[in-house]
């Protein structure tokens, strides 16, 4: 899934951390069912640049917890 996919440009000033895919959303849209798992990757990329690794670990780890449950998933995930 393009959902599913981190990204991050790291320059001599500055650093952007967004999905690695961009979807414009327009089959789903209003249907409550769109992936945020690229943004909240992107977002620990992010922490990481900030030295802040504990707190990336950890939203990593709930990721991949949530995922492997298996009960919270959108339906690009067979959800």
């Amino acid at each position: 899934s393009p959902a599913l996919i981190p990204g991050y440009s790291i320059g001599t000033e500055y650093a952007a951390f967004e999905p690695g895919c961009r979807h414009v959303g327009m089959d789903i849209e209003g249907r409550n069912c769109a992936n945020p798992i690229s943004m909240l990757l992107s977002g620990c990329f992010m922490l990481d640049h900030l030295g802040l690794k504990t707190q990336a670990t950890a939203i990593r780890q709930a990721i991949e917890t949530t995922v492997r449950e298996g009960k919270h998933l959108t339906p690009d995930l067979q959800g």
